[in-house]
């Protein structure tokens, strides 16, 4: 392989490589904006009806990892993707919702688990605050979760 074409591949290596970076912060950013949409839409949706938003969160394959149910003053949290209880980010997750029910009396949390793995949290009582609070709390740990797994193991 003569030297122009091993430069124009690096060339070609390095824009995919940017571009692929680019999209990935888009994906980040549009997945952002939809959960504070569902935070608006589920708090100032359909007047005299509740309203159920539905965010989802892919894993690094692009399956649906957790899914976000959302109605007035209430948030579930369904994890396809069962996380274990030891893991750092399920620890901060569940650290958030007991604040919150430490926060105010009215909040209650309850978790659907198997031993070690928490396939579902469901936390009402919330007002519009607590809501986006645990929306954005859930929304960091997904997408740790997802970056997590893309990254190259560390040996």
């Amino acid at each position: 392989m003569s030297q122009a074409e091993q430069q124009r591949n690096l060339l070609c290596d390095d824009a995919r490589k940017q571009l692929e970076r680019e999209i990935a912060e888009l994906e980040q950013r549009l997945q952002l904006y939809q959960l504070l949409l569902a935070v608006i839409e589920a708090q100032c949706g359909a007047r005299g009806r509740a309203k159920t938003v539905v965010v989802e969160y892919e894993d690094e394959e692009g399956r649906t990892a957790a899914r976000l149910l959302i109605a007035e003053g209430t948030v579930r949290i369904n994890l396809l993707r069962p996380l274990r209880r030891g893991d750092p980010y399920t620890k901060y997750l569940l650290r958030v919702v007991r604040q919150l029910e430490e926060e105010s009396p009215e909040v209650t949390a309850s978790e659907e688990a198997a031993g070690e793995l928490l396939h579902a949290i469901t936390v009402r009582g919330l007002s519009r605050d607590q809501v986006e609070d645990l929306l954005l709390a859930a929304d960091y740990v997904f997408r740790r979760l997802r970056l997590r797994k893309r990254e190259p193991s560390r040996a």
